[in-house]
């Protein structure tokens, strides 16, 4: 089995499950893959603090802009 990690581009929609366990057992390189979810690339963000698991890019006033994607995950 080789050692080098492959780079995938990953496509998820709505409902999808995407386990990370399933991804590095193919072996996938997490950190350098592209994912998708409905056409858009997951850049990622930081963690609002007053709202835990919710990320997105909050304006001045602390609002998260509603022109940008924003996330929430659900442990």
């Amino acid at each position: 089995m080789s050692l080098e990690k492959i780079k995938e581009t990953i496509f998820a929609y709505n409902k999808e499950v995407i386990d990370c366990e399933v991804l590095r057992a193919k072996n996938i390189d997490l950190i350098h893959s592209k994912i998708y979810f409905q056409g858009i690339l997951l850049t990622g963000s930081t963690e609002l603090p007053n709202n835990s698991f919710y990320f997105g890019e909050p304006n001045k006033e602390g609002n998260i802009l509603q022109d940008k994607p924003s996330y929430y995950f659900s442990p």
